[in-house]
């Protein structure tokens, strides 16, 4: 029951991740013209920021309630503060998950300060580098990083995170512009400017996705080892087939 709760949480809090870097970035692409930012779309966009930033901290914080109760074996030490502290001091999986906790609540507290500012380009760009940091840590959690923490372990998979985002965290806020721009154009309303962004996310777009493919052969080679038959004989490799699958038809 651990294992499912803290893999539910582990997909949601990445979603909530993605989106917000996606987001940043795809406002950045849209400054080029500072007027943009002047638009009703852009304040519906950054109403959700927030409520993205707190639910990686709350995901994160379920994944490491989950992780706590499934290395000691025991649920009841979920509520117990003296293992939290036992378990986050004295091992590297704890320390890494602290930093990881910590990263998620200075991303909260950015995004909440940066939405009191003016809407400009810098902030985007403060808020995309912010929300790269959670990502970053995530990656020395994660498989790849098991078996040694050092930057050539980790770095491939982190790059592939945080392209991902770029581009697939950057979607909800593409569709949100052209649910804006189709009903423009049914009122008469449209605007060059909207076309405009599309264009430049667009031809973004495909450079990106290029990296993610490159990234993640690395990355897989690097978790197959040569023993390319898991491609078929094991879950992860059946996703990384999927994964391989929806670029190619995108």
């Amino acid at each position: 029951m651990l294992e499912i709760i803290a893999a539910a949480a582990r997909w949601f809090q990445l979603a909530a991740n993605l989106i917000l870097l996606g987001s940043c970035v795809f406002l950045v692409v849209a400054g080029a013209d500072k007027s943009t930012y002047t638009e009703q779309w852009v304040e519906r966009l950054e109403r959700l920021f927030p409520k993205l930033a707190i639910s990686i901290v709350i995901g994160l914080i379920v994944i490491l309630a989950a992780t706590i109760g499934l290395v000691t074996g025991e649920i009841d030490n979920i509520l117990q503060l003296e293992i939290w502290i036992d378990f986050i001091s004295n091992t590297r999986t704890g320390q890494i998950w602290g930093f990881h906790v910590a990263s998620a609540i200075l991303l909260t507290v950015t995004v909440l300060y940066l939405l009191k500012k003016t809407r400009t380009r810098w902030r985007y760009i403060v808020c995309a580098l912010m929300a790269m940091l959670p990502l970053v840590v995530g990656a020395m959690v994660s498989h790849v990083a098991a078996e040694g923490l050092t930057v050539l372990s980790f770095l491939p998979y982190a790059l592939h995170i945080i392209l991902a985002g770029v581009w697939l965290g950057g979607l909800p806020a593409l569709l949100l512009l052209k649910y804006t721009y189709v009903k423009q154009v049914k009122s008469k309303k449209s605007s060059l400017q909207d076309v405009g962004i599309l264009k430049r996310f667009s031809a973004m777009a495909l450079p990106v996705m290029s990296f993610i493919i490159i990234t993640g052969i690395v990355v897989g080679d690097h978790i197959f080892d040569g023993d390319y038959a898991a491609l078929v004989a094991s879950p992860y490799g059946w996703l990384l087939n999927t994964k391989l699958l929806l670029l190619c038809i995108v």
